[in-house]
Order: structure tokens, then C-alpha cells, then sequence
């Protein structure tokens, strides 16, 4: 799960951490541990809700999950300088292990961007090796944040009938995703892979993280940790791609693929049928 605390907009009177409470909540029954990785900036000390938003990291620690570094900023590796870019690493991990979650071994990219250039790219892997850190990939990407701000809408109108369309499409997109890029892996790799998912921690997986997985359940899916996912050998091919987009790594990895089939695809669909424009 990325960018925790929580992100996306919430619908009138709820808060973040009952929903947070709800998201862990379904993710325990069904004795899934999972990871999320956190933008450190609302958690700085002096920062207008720094309390509850620490709070609700610590949700996600008693829960038993691990917690992993996403930046302080969320800013894209091209966006901002190399200085920068390394403070915003080292400060997101120094405030983790200040929490108490280190050693904190993983690292994602925010945007999934690991630069346009290939000196970029290999400059920030020797500051994360420097640090500590391992970059965690994404194969499967089901693009849900582009239904939060909907979902929320439809919720405060009390459209409960367009909300339950969301909710459904929530659920059948991320199960579509997965097929997707199953059949890219087989294609790539001539195998079924171990898939690391991206999700978001925001109110859409707080109200229906459940149903999702138990969809990805019945379709064959077993839930192992990221650490037992990445012991896949697909994950030690070396990284091939260089360029503006945050592609999944079945497309990145060597020979790098120039065909990215889930944006032409999957989410032009996900925008038409559940009428997102």
C-alpha cells in the first residue's frame, strides 16, 4: 500500500483512522500482511497534524505490518535535484527508524519514476544502496486512486446506487489488472510470476480491500509477504528501462519492453465503463 498515512479525499464525517482501522482490520482476518509505504513529511514534528497522522502509522505497526519509505515529499525523481532527492530518502527513513520501524529495508519510487536518463536512474540505486535500502517493484498495477475522488462524491451526494458502481468497478478493474499482468509475465517471463500489487491506503480499500482479495482469492491467489515475493528470480534481472513513465517491472527489466499495454488498455476501459470522464 502506498502513500500512507492515507491519501485521497474522505467522504463527509468519516476520519482516517477508524478507516485505517477497517483496512487493517479486513487485511488481519484474512491473515494478510502487507506493506506500506510511507510519505514522511505529514509525520514531522511541528507539522499542522503531525499527532494523528503518526497515529495512524502506528495503526499499521501494532497491526503487524511493515512499513517501508516512499520519501518525505512524493516528489518525482526528475522533479527536484539530486540533493534533494537524497535528503528526502535519508529524512523519510530517519523518521521511520524513529518510530521504530526500522531497520527499514525497503524503498519505492514515488510515481513508480526512476528517472529519465540512465545516470539518473543509477545514481539514485547508489544512494539507496548507501542507505540500505532495496527498491520494492511493482508488477501489478491496478490504478484505483483514480476512483477514490468519485467514489467520495458519489458518497456525500448519498448516490449509494453510484457508489456501489464504484465499488463494484473497484473491485473488478483491480481483478482485470491482475489478469493483465499475468498474461504479461507468462508472455515475458514464459511463467506465472510472484506478483507484488499496488494499492493505495485510501477509502476505497478501507471500505472494500475485502471483497477485492477475496475476488483475487477465488481467481487462485495465495498473499505472501513482499520479502517472500521478491526471493523471485524475475527479480534480479537486471533493470533495463529508462524514461519518463513508472512502469510496471514486467516492462522494465531487461530487454526493456516498449509496449505498455495497461495504459492503452486497461485504463481508457476503466475510465469508460465506469464513466470517469
Amino acid at each position: 500500500f502506498d502513500d500512507l498515512p492515507f491519501v485521497g479525499a474522505m467522504p463527509d464525517g468519516r476520519g482516517r483512522s477508524e478507516a485505517t482501522g477497517r483496512l487493517l482490520e479486513q487485511l488481519t482476518a484474512r491473515r494478510i500482511l502487507a506493506t506500506g509505504f510511507v510519505v514522511c513529511r505529514s509525520l514531522a514534528a511541528g507539522t499542522q497534524g503531525a499527532p494523528a497522522q503518526t497515529a495512524i502509522v502506528r495503526q499499521w505497526m501494532a497491526a503487524g505490518m511493515q512499513l517501508a519509505n516512499h520519501t518525505e515529499r512524493h516528489r518525482a525523481i526528475d522533479s527536484i535535484g539530486p540533493a534533494l532527492w537524497r535528503d528526502s530518502v535519508e529524512g523519510c527513513r530517519d523518521t521511520l527508524v524513529g518510530l521504530g520501524a526500522g531497520p527499514v529495508r525497503w524503498f519505492r519510487y514515488p510515481y513508480l519514476q526512476r528517472g529519465r536518463s540512465a545516470a539518473r536512474r543509477d545514481a539514485s540505486r547508489a544512494v539507496l544502496a548507501e542507505l540500505s535500502h532495496e527498491v520494492a517493484p511493482v508488477t501489478i498495477d491496478t490504478a484505483d486512486w483514480r476512483i477514490v475522488g468519485a467514489y467520495v462524491a458519489a458518497l456525500d451526494a448519498g448516490d449509494s446506487e453510484r457508489a456501489d458502481e464504484l465499488a463494484a468497478g473497484y473491485v473488478a478493474h483491480g481483478v482485470e489488472a491482475t489478469r493483465l499482468f499475468q498474461r504479461v509475465a507468462r508472455a515475458r517471463v514464459g511463467r506465472d510470476v510472484a506478483h507484488v500489487l499496488l494499492l493505495h491506503a485510501n477509502v476505497l480499500a478501507a471500505d472494500h480491500i475485502g471483497a477485492f482479495v477475496d475476488a483475487l482469492a477465488a481467481e487462485g491467489a495465495e498473499f505472501i509477504t513482499l520479502d517472500e515475493a521478491m526471493r523471485d528470480p524475475v527479480y534480479a534481472r537486471p533493470d533495463d528501462y529508462v524514461g519518463r513513465l513508472g512502469v510496471s517491472w514486467l516492462y522494465r527489466f531487461a530487454p526493456a519492453a516498449t509496449e505498455f499495454e495497461f495504459d492503452e488498455v486497461l485504463v481508457p476501459r476503466m475510465r469508460h465503463t465506469l464513466r470517469l470522464e
